[in-house]
């Protein structure tokens, strides 16, 4: 039998770790758009990776992770992500997470939406904090072939092949998570 002060530490246990989480969320956002490269790799566990199934790109580690957000940075500094309705299910010292993703790109027209989906990721306590062990990039319909042959086609064809060159996943999309 649990006492009512057993049951409000773990419920303020939760809480906290879903803020965490949240805030964690939140930050990883902010520094893919805005920088520096090796914090947003930070977020992640030592051998946290990032995917996009869709177009077979990985990046496993974070030295390869703060490639890719270097690249990200680079190549597309009008991009910003807008990440929302994050929902998280914990598991212990795990938790698993679903968040919409819309990004836009800004133009000298304005700003133009890109893509739309959402992040599956996977979460892991190191200690005291909560960091990404995997985060997918789950396309909504149209997938991210769009982004090649669209009005941000300018931006995003050179940037993905350079993402693919760097990233490929040479045994295919990992499909797993979706």
């Amino acid at each position: 039998m649990t006492n009512d002060s057993d049951t409000r530490s773990e419920r303020r246990d939760e809480l906290r770790d879903r803020l965490e989480i949240t805030e964690m969320a939140q930050r990883c956002a902010l520094l893919a758009d805005y920088g520096p490269a090796d914090e947003w790799a930070g977020l992640f566990t030592e051998n946290g990776s990032w995917n996009m199934p869709d177009s077979h790109i990985r990046a496993h580690g974070r030295a390869e992770l703060k490639n890719l957000a270097r690249v990200f940075l680079d190549m597309a500094p009008g991009l910003h992500r807008v990440q929302s309705n994050l929902v998280i299910t914990l598991n212990g010292d795990t938790a698993t997470g679903w968040c919409e993703m819309n990004e836009f790109l800004n133009t000298p027209s304005g700003p133009l939406a890109t893509i739309q989906g959402r992040f599956r990721d996977e979460y892991k306590r190191t200690g005291e904090r909560w960091l990404i062990a995997s985060r997918t990039f789950v396309p909504a319909d149209g997938g991210t072939q769009g982004l090649r042959e669209g009005p941000a086609a300018p931006v995003f064809r050179p940037l993905l092949t350079r993402l693919t060159e760097l990233f490929e996943d040479k045994k295919g999309p990992n499909r797993e998570h979706l």
